[in-house]
């Protein structure tokens, strides 16, 4: 397994229990796909460095988790169809 890094910046529009619901549905993702969440770190809400959707703000969160190269590609194309992730990178980290 390999370690990856993802961070995600959710929109600020969405009630706190739905921004809950939607980090423990990334989470779900990762350990349904074979993997496993090394670490979990919510930054906050922050001021982005350039609008997106109209927004100026959004709740960051930074993911670390172990899993193969195809749990990187579900987890892309899942972030792709979630209509509150407004921005995301993953990265491969070394080990």
């Amino acid at each position: 397994m390999r370690l990856y890094e993802t961070t995600f910046v959710i929109s600020t529009e969405i009630s706190e229990e739905d921004r809950d619901a939607l980090l423990d549905r990334v989470k779900e993702i990762v350990t349904s796909n074979g993997g496993e969440v090394v670490e979990e770190d919510r930054w906050g809400v922050k001021k982005m460095a350039y609008e997106i959707n109209k927004q100026r703000t959004g709740f960051y969160t930074v993911l670390k988790f172990k899993g193969e190269p195809d749990l990187k590609d579900e987890l892309e194309r899942n972030f792709r169809i979630m209509d509150n992730i407004l921005r995301y990178i993953i990265i491969r980290l070394d080990e």
